[in-house]
């Protein structure tokens, strides 16, 4: 199994190198790293979205101390 990130780095040589393994679609390289910038995207949404409800929890429990 390849890293995302050594395919990310390594594109044109993975290319080849499947290319004399006779691997006809090539393009599914590229849809990888596609995928994995995608999966980074959501990944940081998440994160966010995470904070923001810690920071709101946050801010609930001292409103209900008071």
């Amino acid at each position: 199994m390849l890293l995302a990130n050594y395919l990310r780095e390594n594109k044109d040589s993975v290319k080849m190198r499947l290319q004399k393994k006779n691997f006809k679609q090539l393009e599914l390289v590229d849809q990888a790293i596609d995928k994995d910038n995608e999966r980074k995207k959501i990944q940081n949404q998440l994160d966010d979205l995470l904070a923001q409800g810690n920071k709101l929890a946050e801010q609930i429990g001292s409103l209900m101390k008071v």
